[in-house]
């Protein structure tokens, strides 16, 4: 009689799922894997193990799954996006022709800001300003159409190369221009 076979299933033909954007925390970032196979959940460091790489820092990072156990064999590589920490809007003053925005500082693994204003809550047709000095903590609106309501959003952004990397946009804040 001949011993049963056994058929391992590659790890390819199973469905991951991470998130595809993460947060700069400060430590190696290691997004909880999910998998699974025609519905059926995988266990991670049961069925795959997952290894990282360049996961400390913000930018690409990669991640490595691998069959293990009984059920699974060979590989399968991800990329995944590590953005850089939010702030949010810390003031809105007026000035005599325009609107100050200040904000909380986030220099580490920033190279700058975006804030982007509208006279529409839902940001549409919203215009964008690009700060590119990651010490910069405000930023003077001149030429705002008076009597006007205005909403603000600021995000955190790092270039590498040519890719930038953008941390979410803050809650929005209104002021009136004055």
């Amino acid at each position: 009689m001949f011993p049963p076979v056994t058929f391992k299933l590659p790890i390819e033909y199973c469905d991951f799922d991470f998130g595809e954007s993460h947060v700069y925390t400060g430590s190696p970032v290691k997004p909880k894997v999910v998998g699974s196979y025609d519905g059926r959940p995988l266990t991670a460091d049961i069925d795959f193990s997952v290894s990282y790489k360049n996961n400390d820092k913000v930018g690409e990072a990669t991640m490595t799954i691998n069959g293990m156990g009984s059920g699974y064999t060979g590989s399968q590589t991800f990329s995944f996006d590590i953005c850089p920490e939010g702030t949010e809007i810390d003031t809105i003053k007026a000035l005599k022709n325009g609107l100050r925005v200040s904000w909380e500082p986030q220099d580490e693994q920033t190279t700058g800001y975006q804030i982007r204003y509208s006279d529409n809550r839902d940001m549409e047709d919203a215009e964008t300003v690009t700060i590119k000095d990651n010490t910069m903590t405000y930023y003077d609106f001149t030429d705002l159409n008076p009597r006007r309501h205005y909403f603000f959003q600021i995000r955190t952004y790092t270039k590498i190369g040519d890719d930038k990397f953008r941390s979410s946009w803050s809650s929005k804040e209104m002021s009136d221009a004055d």
